[in-house]
């Protein structure tokens, strides 16, 4: 649907919101029609997203009370933003796990959070329901089992008691240090959550009509959480989510849905990508954006990408306690080697002098000897 809409000012300014749940409803408010998902399941509307994130929002807050911690154990899927964005609207603090972790690497995490509930796909169901079990977490929710997106979607509209996020409020926990040791928990408000996504939209700038993403990097993830769960709603776009990444699969999905915005990430996606053989008689015409992070590009993949697609690959510089801190934006050029200039953040926000926070207990629990500022 949204790949017929006529792109419009490409970086066009958008609203100035305070809270990644305002810009969520001002999404669904002033696009109702437009599709906002697509995954194996099938697509999901902006209104039904709506719904859907309303529905089970009073589903987790029949557990979680305001600060409480929800964790989600999801796989890159529509059902990953309908949680986050239901766990925020239950005034709750999403945490955000690598479903591909072992029980031995989740239960520590799941031991600091201390979560109120935990919200898994049919692959981490019995994963999420023995750890629950081990730890004493209250709820379990399985989308795709215990209730699916057209069931929220279809349930009757009903407003949750409970006040709109502040700007101060943590809107995401994300874990950082893995290669280091035990994974620390990172804390970033709705404010410091917005100046990223305003990060990105400077880096790469997109129409608030017509976009077409394709995220690959995982969501709980910052690269993966950006392209896949927040950028994408900051342009009203439409996500279209691998199950997994087969480099061929990609290809095809780049053509079929007339993707505008290649999530990328780090150098392999893009060599994978290049190596499928349905590569040379795909139509990319619509591909526009190809970003990338999370390691340097070499200088032949850039000439190969190039060769390949007529498009440049724009790389760009973040890390867990802030994403992204430079980009390469394209009428920079691309300089190989280079991850771009500094990204331009408003002066005014408070939460420029209270950098991320990486805890050994995350949101509301008790602060450790170890946190540290960064």
């Amino acid at each position: 649907m949204t790949a017929a809409l006529p792109l419009r000012g490409i970086g066009e300014p958008r609203p100035d919101f305070a809270t990644v749940s305002a810009m969520f409803d001002h999404a669904v408010a002033v696009a109702p029609e437009l599709i906002a998902l697509r995954d194996t399941a099938g697509a999901v509307t902006y209104a039904e997203e709506g719904r859907a994130v309303a529905s089970l929002s009073r589903l987790l807050a029949s557990e979680a009370a305001p600060g409480d911690i929800v964790a989600l154990l999801l796989p890159n899927s529509a059902a990953f933003p309908v949680a986050y964005f239901a766990a925020l609207k239950a005034l709750a603090v999403p945490a955000l796990l690598n479903p591909r972790y072992p029980a031995a690497q989740l239960e520590p995490l799941l031991r600091e959070a201390s979560p109120r509930a935990i919200v898994c796909a049919p692959d981490t169901r019995e994963l999420a329901r023995s750890l629950a079990g081990t730890l004493r977490i209250p709820m379990t929710v399985c989308i795709g089992d215990d209730i699916t997106l057209a069931n929220l979607a279809a349930q009757p509209a009903a407003r949750l008691d409970r006040p709109e996020p502040r700007p101060q409020d943590i809107g995401a926990i994300l874990f950082s240090g893995g290669t280091t040791g035990l994974p620390k928990a990172v804390e970033h408000t709705h404010e410091r959550l917005m100046i990223a996504v305003h990060c990105v939209e400077w880096s790469w700038p997109t129409s608030t009509s017509g976009e077409v993403w394709l995220p690959i990097a995982p969501f709980p993830h910052i690269y993966g959480f950006l392209q896949g769960v927040l950028a994408p709603v900051f342009a009203r776009a439409e996500a279209v989510i691998p199950e997994r990444f087969k480099p061929e699969l990609i290809v095809e999905m780049l053509a079929r849905h007339r993707v505008t915005v290649f999530g990328g990430g780090p150098p392999a996606i893009y060599a994978g990508v290049l190596s499928a053989p349905n590569l040379a008689s795909a139509d990319l015409s619509a591909l526009r954006v190809c970003p990338a992070g999370g390691a340097p590009m070499p200088a032949q993949l850039h000439d190969r990408w190039r060769k390949a697609t007529r498009l440049a690959v724009h790389e760009g510089y973040g890390m867990t306690e802030m994403a992204p801190i430079s980009g390469t934006r394209a009428e920079m050029g691309v300089r190989v080697g280079s991850v771009g200039k500094r990204c331009p953040v408003p002066r005014s926000r408070s939460s420029i002098s209270r950098p991320a926070r990486r805890s050994c207990r995350p949101a509301r629990k008790a602060r450790c000897g170890c946190a540290v500022r960064i």
